[in-house]
């Protein structure tokens, strides 16, 4: 899975457990044994979706739409001003570089109308 994939997808499901993806259709959500599992099958379904695109972004975006999620179901990602992060030693090897003087950071959201869907830690050379 990439890390855009899987960015995507934690925050996703951080985001859905504050979202009631139908609060239009009835109350908003309660924290019941069968509303939990209602949630982990929303989840589960949102994580094989994104696991079987080509794009976390536009699975993303289809999803906002099919949920009702903003007037305009587009994704439009935001940069986080203020954040700075070091890469740890393996994120280093990963990247192939020696030095994190050789890398550039960025936080950004990705969110749908009000909803942020996903914050992403991108570390780049």
């Amino acid at each position: 899975m990439s890390r855009m994939k899987r960015a995507a997808l934690i925050l996703v499901l951080c985001s859905c457990l504050a979202f009631d993806a139908h609060a239009r259709t009835r109350p908003r959500w309660s924290d019941t044994f069968a509303s939990r599992v209602e949630v982990l099958a929303l989840l589960q379904s949102l994580n094989g979706e994104i696991l079987a695109s080509t794009s976390a972004t536009r699975t993303l975006e289809a999803w906002c739409g099919e949920h009702h999620m903003a007037s305009e179901a587009k994704i439009v990602a935001k940069r986080v001003a203020g954040v700075d992060k070091t890469a740890s030693a393996d994120q280093l090897q990963r990247l192939g570089v020696q030095s994190a003087s050789e890398l550039r950071y960025r936080r950004v959201e990705l969110r749908c109308g009000a909803h942020v869907l996903s914050v992403a830690d991108n570390w780049y050379v």
